[in-house]
């Protein structure tokens, strides 16, 4: 009998040590509440304007994610296409450790998609539950409800950053080449016949 209970104990323990970072928020269909709280008045405008001189500038707001306060996060548009969203319905990257270091569910990183050209916000999830169900390394995502100011803004795809935290998840190590698709890339550069 203790035999038993000692290998039920250690089977949990590897599973509760085994667990990556955003399997809590990725894990089923689930709808998370971010609240994000800009300070400055024309944040709007800032966000704009760093977006548009091509930087990866972030600017701080407090965030209240599913009912949990952080006191500073980076916030700024991101996107190529899904950019030109016909309203102000604009892709988001969160960094929860750009000023403190902060993480939700061990992620440092989340991005919000605006599922353009998507009405039934499916695609995007049903694509990447595909991919990891089939082993293929692939960011996971499930939905969010955004409030900017304690005003709902809008409904999002919740998706997770491929970052140093994804690479250590899926291949036990950080190490690795990153390649990051670039607007306008002019492929005669780089091959040739």
């Amino acid at each position: 009998m203790m035999k038993k209970i000692l290998i039920l104990a250690f089977a949990f323990s590897t599973l509760v040590y085994s667990q990556k970072a955003g399997d809590n928020v990725f894990s089923g269909i689930q709808i998370h509440t971010i609240k994000l709280t800009f300070n400055q008045p024309h944040y709007w405008d800032s966000l704009t304007y760093y977006y548009n001189l091509g930087n990866s500038q972030y600017i701080a707001a407090k965030a209240v994610i599913d009912s949990v306060s952080y006191d500073s996060i980076g916030v700024r548009f991101q996107g190529n296409s899904s950019y030109t969203h016909p309203n102000d319905k604009k892709p988001f990257k969160l960094a929860l450790d750009e000023f403190l270091n902060l993480k939700w569910d061990g992620m440092k990183t989340i991005n919000l998609s605006n599922c353009w050209e998507d009405p039934t916000f499916i695609r995007e999830k049903l694509h990447l539950d595909y991919l990891n169900w089939a082993g293929i390394p692939a960011p996971r995502g499930n939905y969010a409800q955004l409030y900017i100011n304690d005003t709902l803004f809008a409904f999002y795809s919740l998706v997770e950053e491929v970052d140093k935290t994804f690479l250590t998840g899926r291949y036990g190590n950080k190490n690795g080449d990153f390649f990051k698709a670039v607007d306008g890339f002019d492929t005669s550069t780089y091959f040739s016949d």
